[in-house]
């Protein structure tokens, strides 16, 4: 059940931060993104409650932006959690990034 819980989570995350990118921000990174964020943060947290806030809509905008529909796919499906994949948005270059996602064992 948490397997499940955490593909969800990610995959919310992820889609909600690809929706801003593309129907919000259309793409761009401009200065005015973090006033619509905050303002989109403001209204999403009244409806719907805390779990809405500036920080976590920024994460998941970015989230759209470093990782791909399938990369994120495959993400959930080596079962990283949401706290494993904004660990890897902080990496810079794509092939490290690529590499950390894997699992070891």
């Amino acid at each position: 059940m948490t397997i499940t819980v955490n593909t969800e989570i990610c995959l919310l995350y992820w889609h909600v931060g690809s929706r801003i990118k593309t129907d919000v921000l259309h793409e761009k990174r401009a200065g005015y993104g973090k006033l619509v964020i905050k303002k989109l943060a403001e209204n999403l947290t009244g409806k719907y409650g805390r779990g809405w806030s500036f920080q976590t809509l920024q994460h998941c905008v970015r989230a759209a932006y470093t990782f791909s529909e399938d990369e994120i796919a495959y993400a959930v499906r080596t079962q990283l959690t949401w706290t494993h994949l904004r660990s890897l948005m902080s990496i810079d270059d794509k092939l490290k990034r690529a590499f950390y996602s894997k699992r070891h064992k």
